[in-house]
């Protein structure tokens, strides 16, 4: 099969309240496995608007985003059927759900080469996810230029690679544009990293202008993978069964440029 995904449900834990969330990770290998999968997978108002795309680019990434969503929201949902979960798109290109029976969640999307990700949450608990390949230098640069002084000062105390610190960097900060909804339609300074953390192999920032939000990264394959919650709010990841796809993520058909 040209595409396969991985999906797990996650436990929010904030103070006696349990919640909720699902982390799906899909990948597409080739145009027949996005034809296949758009067929079996997108609501008829997602199929009228793939269709009317030009760019062969732009319809694989909107495929992997929806796919992925849908992945993530049948985790907590198993009873639904993928073609009845619309995506929909706000002003500011944030994905909202429109479900057929009444459900207080929502999702955010990712995608990143061929690989793409989604972490569905109940509404009232906003979540963001950002994926990125460590290595791509066209981007690279890109994240270096919107590093502020203090996440500089990161780079002599922050034990990792400096591919990986940029990257981690803009995926925290790129989710939780996505928790804000705007996208990245406001200052990156606005975004800035105040402190980043190691723990058990997760990286934990945090932000100097939204205290009440964290991020945890977590290094999958070739990639990065940060999910922004509140700050309070305590989840695990099983990252025994994350290296268990790394058929998915550890792929050679990466294809640079195609990142939301």
């Amino acid at each position: 099969m040209s595409y396969a995904s991985f999906g797990q449900r996650i436990d929010l834990r904030r103070d006696m309240v349990k919640l909720n969330a699902a982390l799906s990770v899909v990948h597409i290998g080739n145009s027949e496995g996005e034809i296949e999968l758009a067929e079996r997978v997108l609501h008829p108002n997602e199929s009228a608007y793939l269709w009317g795309m030009r760019f062969e680019r732009r319809k694989k990434s909107y495929i992997l985003g929806r796919y992925s969503a849908k992945r993530a929201v049948t985790e907590l949902m198993p009873t639904l059927k993928y073609q009845s979960i619309f995506v929909e798109s706000g002003v500011f290109g944030q994905p909202f759900l429109v479900l057929e029976q009444a459900s207080n969640l929502q999702v955010s999307i990712t995608h990143s080469g061929c690989v793409g990700a989604a972490i569905a949450f109940p509404e009232s608990h906003p979540m963001g996810i950002d994926l990125e390949i460590i290595n791509d230098d066209d981007k690279l640069g890109i994240m270096e230029r919107h590093m502020t002084a203090l996440e500089r000062g990161f780079v002599d105390r922050v034990n990792c690679s400096y591919p990986l610190l940029v990257t981690l960097l803009w995926t925290s900060k790129e989710a939780l544009s996505k928790v804000l909804r705007t996208g990245l339609t406001v200052s990156m300074e606005l975004l800035e990293i105040q402190e980043v953390m190691e723990c058990n192999g997760i990286i934990r920032c945090t932000y100097s202008q939204f205290p009440q939000y964290a991020s945890n990264s977590y290094v999958l394959g070739h990639y990065v993978c940060t999910i922004v919650s509140p700050r309070n709010t305590e989840f695990d990841v099983n990252l025994a069964s994350l290296q268990g796809i790394d058929s998915i993520l550890s792929c050679s058909c990466h294809t640079k440029g195609m990142n939301t």
